[in-house]
């Protein structure tokens, strides 16, 4: 396995054939935490050459807001500065998960 450092937290980077077990066993870390530490659901899939999250992340990023740009999800938005997904949509005001428009600014 390939590890990281993203925001100051422990990562790891998914390759081809990953699922959140092997990632979870790779990392020594249960599997229902690696699916915490990184927003996902039973149903969702790991997407080759993307870095999880092997510790929580924060509740505020670094930065104050983030440009929407072209194909960005609320989930990658999460990822990229390791915060929270629900805190994103509490920041903005948001019920759920939404489809972002490129040019919008989060919170």
């Amino acid at each position: 396995p390939i590890f990281y450092e993203i925001t100051g937290k422990k990562g790891i980077l998914a390759q081809d054939g990953d699922s959140p077990a092997t990632l979870a066993q790779k990392a020594d870390i249960k599997y229902e935490k690696f699916m915490q530490f990184n927003d996902l659901k039973e149903r969702d899939r790991l997407v080759p050459g993307e870095v999880y999250y092997l510790k929580k992340k924060a509740k505020k990023a670094v930065v104050p807001f983030h440009t929407v740009t072209a194909d960005q999800t609320l989930w990658k938005i999460s990822q990229i500065y390791g915060i929270r997904l629900e805190c994103i949509l509490k920041y903005n005001r948001l019920d759920q998960v939404v489809k972002l428009q490129p040019g919008r600014v989060l919170y």
